[in-house]
């Protein structure tokens, strides 16, 4: 949903200009994200016959949503503006101005004129670490619900009344079912650093 996606000729009407049959590129993101997100991965099935799903799903322990939001969006935007401005200031001064040109000084640090390209990089303000994780374990019909929770930097294993100490890599090698993510705050990392020093 979040890749870019080119329309068809007669599939977009501009409401703002009133022309019919342009060609456009669609691409959905996300306006507000909340401090906790949680996956839901489709390990059930129902077409001739139930059935459990039981491929292996890799997922991350932390989780940059920041290029999947609008303002990242925009910020991309202003970065593009930015370089296409620097290579008009390049050719100003001497230099070819090609697209390539102006892409290659973006790798630079700095750029010129006074801009880096540290600046024009989006700052990854929506970085989410994962807390919890939900495993389903068994068939369909006879299945048992496990779980992964992290408390104060330690990761523990739930299986009804037994609580064990587990690691990292049991949680990102289990099939999980759900999936918890927390965003990365101040109160968040403290907790967390707080732990690790005892």
């Amino acid at each position: 949903y979040t890749h870019p996606e080119k329309l068809g000729t007669n599939e977009y009407n501009c409401s703002k200009c009133g022309k019919n049959g342009q060609e456009a590129t669609k691409q959905l993101s996300v306006k507000v994200i909340p401090p906790v997100l949680s996956f839901q991965l489709k390990r059930f099935e129902h077409s001739m016959g139930a059935s459990k799903i039981e491929t292996k799903i890799k997922f991350p322990a932390q989780l940059d949503m920041t290029q999947y939001t609008t303002s990242a969006r925009k910020l991309k935007k202003t970065k593009m503006a930015a370089l296409q401005k620097l290579g008009a200031d390049i050719s100003e001064n001497g230099s070819p101005s090609t697209p390539s040109s102006a892409s290659s000084a973006s790798s630079h640090t700095s750029l010129g004129n006074g801009i880096h390209a540290s600046a024009l990089e989006p700052i990854p303000t929506h970085v989410y670490n994962l807390f919890a994780v939900i495993n389903h374990q068994g068939k369909m019909d006879t299945g048992h619900y496990t779980a992964y929770a992290k408390h104060r930097g330690e990761w523990f294993s739930l299986d009804d009344h037994k609580v064990t100490l587990a690691t990292q890599k049991d949680v990102l090698d289990s099939k999980a079912y759900m999936l918890f993510y927390v965003k990365k705050t101040l109160d968040y990392d403290f907790v967390n650093s707080t732990a690790n020093k005892d």
